[in-house]
């Protein structure tokens, strides 16, 4: 039996991973989109300072220098980005766990 829950768990911790993986990526292109509707120039300071696309954008809201801005709309999306990710990390953390209790377990039964 608790092979059986720690089979379903793990099943569930894949679906977050993969529900946190496209949630994560639609808040992040909400974010880009109003960054460059509303603060087109903070969005091409953030975006010039770095070699790698998309990585301006990240250290923009990862260093919070995004509540300068002031927009009520995109702290709530940041929040809401920030929160996706750890729905994300929280089910691979849990996931990996529970993946390994599985293989312990099924070691034992041979």
């Amino acid at each position: 039996m608790p092979e059986f829950l720690l089979t379903l768990f793990s099943i569930l911790c894949a679906c977050g991973m993969v529900a946190g993986w496209f949630l994560c990526f639609w808040l992040m292109k909400k974010t880009r989109d109003r960054l460059i509707d509303h603060h087109p120039q903070a969005f091409l300071a953030a975006e010039r300072s770095t070699l790698v696309p998309g990585y301006g954008l990240w250290k923009l809201l990862r260093r919070k220098r995004y509540r300068a801005l002031e927009d009520a709309e995109l702290n709530r999306l940041v929040r809401a980005f920030n929160w996706s990710m750890v729905l994300l990390f929280g089910a691979l953390i849990g996931g990996a766990v529970v993946g390994g209790l599985l293989a312990g377990a099924k070691a034992e039964a041979r």
